[in-house]
Protein backbone atom coordinates (compact mmCIF):
# COMPACT_ATOMS: atom_id res chain seq x y z
CA UNK A 1 0.00 0.00 0.00
CA UNK A 2 1.32 3.41 -0.56
CA UNK A 3 0.98 6.52 1.06
CA UNK A 4 -2.63 7.15 2.04
CA UNK A 5 -5.97 7.63 4.06
CA UNK A 6 -8.40 5.03 4.96
CA UNK A 7 -12.04 5.97 5.86
CA UNK A 8 -13.09 4.75 9.15
CA UNK A 9 -17.15 4.31 9.03
CA UNK A 10 -19.59 2.54 11.72
CA UNK A 11 -23.15 2.66 12.75
CA UNK A 12 -24.70 2.90 9.37
CA UNK A 13 -28.05 1.41 10.13
CA UNK A 14 -29.18 0.70 7.13
CA UNK A 15 -29.19 5.09 6.23
CA UNK A 16 -26.53 5.56 3.72
CA UNK A 17 -27.15 9.13 2.69
CA UNK A 18 -24.04 10.12 4.62
CA UNK A 19 -22.05 7.40 3.37
CA UNK A 20 -22.64 8.15 -0.38
CA UNK A 21 -21.36 12.42 0.32
CA UNK A 22 -18.59 10.85 2.00
CA UNK A 23 -17.46 8.53 -0.77
CA UNK A 24 -18.23 10.70 -3.32
CA UNK A 25 -16.09 13.32 -1.30
CA UNK A 26 -12.89 11.06 -0.57
CA UNK A 27 -13.38 7.99 -4.00
CA UNK A 28 -10.18 10.04 -5.35
CA UNK A 29 -7.88 10.57 -2.37
CA UNK A 30 -8.57 7.59 0.15
CA UNK A 31 -6.81 4.07 -0.50
CA UNK A 32 -10.06 2.09 1.25
CA UNK A 33 -12.70 2.41 3.87
CA UNK A 34 -13.30 -0.12 7.28
CA UNK A 35 -16.77 -0.40 8.05
CA UNK A 36 -16.91 -1.24 11.97
CA UNK A 37 -20.18 -3.25 11.84
CA UNK A 38 -23.88 -2.37 12.85
CA UNK A 39 -24.96 -2.49 8.48
CA UNK A 40 -21.88 -3.43 7.07
CA UNK A 41 -23.99 -4.17 4.14
CA UNK A 42 -24.51 -0.53 3.96
CA UNK A 43 -20.76 -0.02 2.62
CA UNK A 44 -20.69 -3.38 0.53
CA UNK A 45 -23.98 -2.24 -1.49
CA UNK A 46 -20.53 0.54 -3.12
CA UNK A 47 -18.09 -2.45 -4.23
CA UNK A 48 -19.30 -1.84 -7.59
CA UNK A 49 -19.48 1.76 -8.07
CA UNK A 50 -15.75 2.22 -6.02
CA UNK A 51 -12.47 0.37 -7.07
CA UNK A 52 -11.70 0.77 -3.64
CA UNK A 53 -10.79 -2.00 -1.05
CA UNK A 54 -13.60 -2.01 1.18
CA UNK A 55 -13.32 -4.49 5.10
CA UNK A 56 -15.85 -4.62 6.84
CA UNK A 57 -16.44 -6.74 10.52
CA UNK A 58 -20.18 -7.47 11.80
CA UNK A 59 -21.56 -5.86 14.64
CA UNK A 60 -24.47 -6.93 17.12
CA UNK A 61 -27.07 -5.80 14.73
CA UNK A 62 -25.44 -7.84 11.74
CA UNK A 63 -27.14 -11.14 12.08
CA UNK A 64 -27.45 -11.77 7.99
CA UNK A 65 -23.58 -10.71 7.49
CA UNK A 66 -21.05 -12.96 6.37
CA UNK A 67 -18.06 -10.60 7.46
CA UNK A 68 -15.85 -11.67 10.34
CA UNK A 69 -16.86 -10.00 13.97
CA UNK A 70 -13.16 -9.36 14.35
CA UNK A 71 -10.10 -8.97 11.93
CA UNK A 72 -6.69 -7.59 11.20
CA UNK A 73 -5.58 -5.52 8.11
CA UNK A 74 -1.77 -5.48 7.65
CA UNK A 75 -1.06 -1.74 5.62
CA UNK A 76 2.76 -1.75 5.30
CA UNK A 77 4.14 -3.06 8.20
CA UNK A 78 1.33 -2.01 10.54
CA UNK A 79 -1.42 -3.98 11.89
CA UNK A 80 -4.39 -2.99 12.56
CA UNK A 81 -7.12 -4.59 14.81
CA UNK A 82 -11.20 -4.35 13.78
CA UNK A 83 -14.27 -5.19 15.53
CA UNK A 84 -17.66 -3.79 16.08
CA UNK A 85 -16.75 -3.49 20.16
CA UNK A 86 -19.94 -4.87 21.33
CA UNK A 87 -18.24 -8.51 22.77
CA UNK A 88 -15.77 -6.37 24.45
CA UNK A 89 -18.19 -4.41 26.26
CA UNK A 90 -16.53 -0.80 25.40
CA UNK A 91 -19.62 0.73 26.54
CA UNK A 92 -17.61 0.48 29.78
CA UNK A 93 -13.90 0.57 28.71
CA UNK A 94 -11.81 -0.13 26.22
CA UNK A 95 -9.52 -2.71 28.17
CA UNK A 96 -10.40 -5.85 27.11
CA UNK A 97 -10.62 -4.65 23.26
CA UNK A 98 -6.74 -3.14 23.56
CA UNK A 99 -6.11 -6.73 25.42
CA UNK A 100 -7.65 -8.37 21.92
CA UNK A 101 -5.67 -5.58 19.83
CA UNK A 102 -2.55 -6.41 22.16
CA UNK A 103 -2.70 -10.22 21.71
CA UNK A 104 -3.00 -9.50 17.65
CA UNK A 105 0.37 -7.31 17.78
CA UNK A 106 -1.56 -4.32 16.57
CA UNK A 107 -0.02 -0.75 16.11
CA UNK A 108 -4.17 -0.08 15.48
CA UNK A 109 -7.47 -0.31 16.96
CA UNK A 110 -10.68 0.04 15.07
CA UNK A 111 -13.99 -0.26 16.86
CA UNK A 112 -17.50 1.03 17.24
CA UNK A 113 -21.04 0.25 18.98
CA UNK A 114 -21.19 3.27 21.58
CA UNK A 115 -21.39 5.39 18.62
CA UNK A 116 -19.50 7.97 19.98
CA UNK A 117 -16.16 9.20 18.58
CA UNK A 118 -12.93 8.96 20.58
CA UNK A 119 -9.60 8.94 18.72
CA UNK A 120 -6.18 8.94 20.97
CA UNK A 121 -3.02 6.65 21.22
CA UNK A 122 -3.46 4.28 24.49
CA UNK A 123 -0.38 2.33 25.69
CA UNK A 124 1.08 2.80 22.24
CA UNK A 125 -1.65 1.73 20.21
CA UNK A 126 -3.90 4.49 18.14
CA UNK A 127 -7.37 3.41 19.21
CA UNK A 128 -10.41 4.53 17.37
CA UNK A 129 -14.51 4.84 17.23
CA UNK A 130 -15.38 6.86 14.31
CA UNK A 131 -18.86 7.00 16.14
CA UNK A 132 -21.84 6.72 13.95
CA UNK A 133 -22.67 8.32 10.46
CA UNK A 134 -26.08 8.16 11.35
CA UNK A 135 -27.18 8.38 14.93
CA UNK A 136 -24.69 10.12 17.47
CA UNK A 137 -24.93 9.68 21.02
CA UNK A 138 -22.64 12.45 22.22
CA UNK A 139 -24.48 15.19 21.34
CA UNK A 140 -22.69 16.27 17.76
CA UNK A 141 -23.17 15.64 14.37
CA UNK A 142 -22.50 12.40 12.90
CA UNK A 143 -18.94 11.55 12.43
CA UNK A 144 -16.43 9.64 10.67
CA UNK A 145 -12.55 8.99 10.69
CA UNK A 146 -9.55 8.95 8.59
CA UNK A 147 -6.66 7.29 9.14
CA UNK A 148 -3.80 8.37 7.47
CA UNK A 149 -0.07 6.58 6.94
CA UNK A 150 2.86 7.43 5.91
CA UNK A 151 4.77 4.71 4.54
CA UNK A 152 7.99 6.19 5.00
CA UNK A 153 8.03 6.58 8.51
CA UNK A 154 5.58 3.66 9.19
CA UNK A 155 3.24 5.86 11.44
CA UNK A 156 -0.21 6.51 11.32
CA UNK A 157 -2.34 9.71 12.01
CA UNK A 158 -5.95 9.40 12.78
CA UNK A 159 -8.75 11.85 13.25
CA UNK A 160 -12.00 12.29 13.91
CA UNK A 161 -14.24 14.77 11.13
CA UNK A 162 -18.19 15.70 11.34
CA UNK A 163 -20.57 15.61 8.51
Amino acid sequence: MKDGKILIISDTHNKTKHLATLLARYAQEIQGVFHLGDHDYDLLQFADTYALPLYTVAGNCDDESLSPRERVVTLGEKRVFMAHGDRYNVGSSNLRLLARARAFNADVCLYGHTHIAFCDVVDGILVMNPGSLTSPRDNKPPAYGLLTLDMATQTFNGRILHI
